[in-house]
């Protein structure tokens, strides 16, 4: 049996790291996702595809590049390259030239992708519910708001760490 640490009035001490924690939960998120979307749609929707595929629906009415797609989901810009070269071979999307920059390519949702798009909207909608069940609407937004403030933290140690010459 494991002894709970405690302060001088009896209180628990829970000494869990938040880093570690963030990894554990992400970790259970994308092993869920991704064996949930594959048994869903095969090979057809991979891992962040359905919430790429919603991400450009959602944003139709402006051109949309990578550039979007890696800051929306904080991916490197290899890795969006990777997951969009394979939506475009699976008929997901397609790259479009646009008419006052033709080295720029915005992304199109294809006629295949908008098949999928009320199943994958359905699914996230369905999927952040569970994730959130048990939490009141105060938590929810304390929750929210503590990850902004982690955002902006990595985001200036990430600065700071190019400053430095990419030493932390």
């Amino acid at each position: 049996m494991c002894d709970k640490k405690t302060d001088e009035q009896g209180n628990i001490i829970d000494d869990r790291q938040v880093g570690a924690e963030l990894r554990v939960v992400n970790n259970m998120m994308k092993r869920y996702v991704f064996g949930s979307i594959r048994q869903k749609y095969d090979d057809h929707v991979q891992g962040t595809n359905g919430f790429i595929i919603a991400y450009l629906a959602e944003h139709q009415d402006v051109d949309t590049y990578q550039k979007n797609i890696e800051k929306a989901f904080s991916i490197s810009r290899s890795t969006a390259s990777k997951v969009i070269t394979s939506m475009e071979q699976k008929g997901l999307i397609k790259r479009m030239e646009v008419e006052h920059d033709a080295r720029l390519k915005k992304l199109v949702l294809t006629p295949a992708a908008f098949e999928f798009l009320e199943s994958i909207q359905k699914y996230i909608a369905e999927l952040e519910a569970s994730v959130i069940e048990g939490l009141s609407d105060q938590d929810l937004a304390h929750m929210l708001r503590c990850f902004d403030v982690i955002k902006s933290n990595i985001n200036s140690l990430s600065k700071d760490s190019e400053e430095d010459g990419g030493k932390v």
